[in-house]
């Protein structure tokens, strides 16, 4: 597969989960540029600022234009670093089973301290260039009890953030209708951030909860929409650690990430 050569692809691997041969199994043409963070100490599931100054640097060296694998659900809080690096209005899209909305216990509201569940909140509090938030996938449930924060409450109620639950995309596929994103997004350039425990097991195996979404219908989403949109970037994170990974469940990662990796490369072309 050839790609633009503006893109920058790459995998951040903090815990060396990824097989050593990862980028080449993806797609052996457009193999995305391993970066070693093993050596980073305190970034799994929280990230203070040390180990915060560290990961911004690998991304600003890289940028932010390409697709990138940021480990499993624990380094979610990358996101946050990739969109540091965004310096003009636009929309992020995160389309997830967790809202990642929540206050965490030891998260500092200037963002220095961030948690995997609690990322998005922070980039609401900091990131001056966030104009929409577009949360597609959390159960009815989770949505409404992050809607008790107060963060969240002056994002809907501004406009800013817009949820699409698990429950409406169920009734929207019975209805044989698609959800219309456009007045969200319209104009704005998109980041976009995949978490794939919102995938059901059989497409895809991660170490928390996940929803029944399947591959078919994630794929059939993003077309849906990036269409017509400039797309600055796109994150992936999801999965097992090495060691809790049985071959079986190995191979439907890959082949998750594979179809995922080919299909945003051709939206980053198009996009141009």
């Amino acid at each position: 597969m050839k790609t633009s050569s503006s893109l920058h692809n790459y995998i951040l691997d903090f815990s060396r989960d990824y097989p050593p041969d990862y980028g080449t199994l993806l797609d052996a043409a457009c193999p995305p540029e391993r970066v070693d963070l093993s050596a980073v100490s305190g970034t799994h599931l929280y990230c203070g600022p040390e180990a915060g100054n560290a990961i911004a640097a690998a991304i600003h060296a890289r940028g932010t234009h390409g697709i990138h694998f940021i480990d499993t659900g624990d380094y979610h809080y990358v996101t946050k670093f990739m969109t540091d690096e965004i310096h003009e209005s636009f929309c992020l899209i995160q389309i997830d089973h967790h809202t990642d909305l929540q206050p965490g216990a030891f998260d500092a509201a200037d963002g220095s301290t961030l948690s995997c569940g609690s990322w998005v909140r922070s980039v609401l509090q900091t990131n001056p260039f966030l104009q929409r938030l577009l949360l597609i996938g959390p159960p009815a449930e989770s949505i409404l009890a992050a809607q008790a924060d107060p963060v969240c409450q002056s994002g809907v109620r501004d406009g800013k953030i817009r949820f699409i639950s698990a429950e409406d995309l169920t009734a929207y596929s019975s209805a044989g209708e698609t959800a219309d994103f456009s007045p969200l997004a319209a104009g704005l350039p998109v980041y976009l951030s995949i978490d794939k425990d919102i995938l059901c097991r059989e497409d895809a195996v991660t170490d928390w909860d996940q929803g029944d979404m399947t591959l078919s219908d994630l794929t059939g989403l993003l077309r849906r929409l990036l269409a017509g949109r400039r797309l600055l970037g796109a994150d992936l994170c999801g999965g097992l650690s090495a060691s809790d990974a049985s071959p079986e469940a190995a191979a439907v990662n890959l082949r998750c990430d594979r179809a995922l990796y080919q299909l945003l490369c051709s939206f980053f072309s198009s996009s141009r």
